[in-house]
C-alpha cells in the first residue's frame, strides 16, 4: 500500500469536518473506512474526471481531502476525492497538501491549500474542460507555467 498521510483537519463553517493529506501513489488507504478498516468504501469516494481520480498514478504524492457528519457523540465518514495535477490524461503529476490548509464556508465550498511541480486543473491546461456555467480564474496568462503555489476552491462534490 502506498505511504498515505493525513496532514490538516479543519471544521467548516457548515458543521462538518474536513481533512487534507496524500497518497503516494494509486494504491492508496482512503478506499476503506476510516471508522472501520475493513469496510471498503470506494462508492464513497468521488471520481468525476482526470483531476478527481488517481488513475495512472505511480508514486507520485496525490491530495486527498474527506469529509465526516460529525457530533459531539458520533462522526460518520461522508467521503472524499482526490486532487490531482495531470501532465495528460493518463499521467498524474505531484500536487502536495502537506504545507497548505483547508476550509469551508457555509455552502460546504471547499478551500484547499499546498503546492504543485506542474498541471494544475486550471486553464491552459490542455486537458481541462469546464462544466456549462463553471466558472475558474487563472491570473496568469496561457503560456505561464501551471506549477507553484495554489489555492483551489470548488464545490465539495465536484457540481
Amino acid at each position: 500500500m502506498a505511504d498515505t498521510r493525513l496532514y490538516r483537519g479543519a471544521r467548516g463553517e457548515d458543521g462538518e469536518l474536513y481533512v487534507t493529506g496524500h497518497s503516494a501513489g494509486g494504491n492508496h488507504m482512503y478506499r476503506y473506512s476510516p471508522i472501520n478498516p475493513l469496510d471498503n468504501v470506494e462508492d464513497l469516494l468521488g471520481n468525476y474526471d482526470f483531476f478527481t481520480s488517481y488513475a495512472g498514478a505511480k508514486d507520485q504524492h496525490l491530495a486527498f481531502v474527506g469529509r465526516f457528519h460529525y457530533n459531539r457523540t458520533t462522526i460518520e465518514f461522508a467521503g472524499g476525492q482526490g486532487v490531482v495535477a495531470r501532465l495528460s490524461a493518463i499521467l498524474p503529476n505531484t500536487l502536495h497538501a502537506e504545507g497548505g490548509g483547508i476550509a469551508a464556508d457555509i455552502k460546504s465550498r471547499l478551500y484547499l491549500g499546498g503546492v504543485s511541480a506542474c498541471c494544475l486543473p486550471l486553464p491552459p491546461n490542455d486537458i481541462w474542460r469546464p462544466s456549462p456555467g463553471e466558472i475558474s480564474l487563472n491570473p496568469f496568462a496561457p503560456t505561464d507555467y501551471l506549477g507553484g503555489a495554489f489555492l483551489l476552491a470548488f464545490n465539495y462534490n465536484q457540481t
